[in-house]
């Protein structure tokens, strides 16, 4: 039984590792995302993960568990989204562009004079 996985969301056209975190998974079992069984890493009765590229098009992907008996687990939802979400809580920080040079930076020199005949 699948109690959670991770990432719950994911952008369009990436590769990305699902993490399942549940309960009496056996080796064997494997990860199903809509109807396409995944391969998948047995990592222990309460994991399992499998590398999976994303669709094209935004959607929702039902994640499940086959067993090796042929059952199917309760199913999870993986969010695609064509764009990334920002999270609550945080907030976007403007680069520094200083305009004057640091102190790491020298500041620009003229170029060095030609000599005259």
């Amino acid at each position: 039984m699948i109690g959670t996985i991770a990432p719950t969301t994911a952008l369009i056209n990436t590769t990305i590792t699902i993490t399942v975190n549940g309960t009496g998974f056996r080796n064997g079992d494997s990860i199903v995302t809509d109807a396409n069984s995944q391969p998948t890493t047995f990592v222990s009765s309460t994991q399992l993960t499998c590398s999976y590229t994303t669709p094209a098009t935004a959607q929702t992907v039902n994640v499940r568990v086959r067993n090796v008996d042929g059952d199917f687990s309760n199913g999870s939802p993986l969010t695609v989204t064509a764009t990334v979400q920002q999270s609550q809580g945080f907030e976007a920080i403007p680069v520094n562009t200083p305009e004057e040079p640091t102190p790491d930076t020298p500041p620009d020199e003229p170029p060095p004079e030609e000599p005259t005949a």
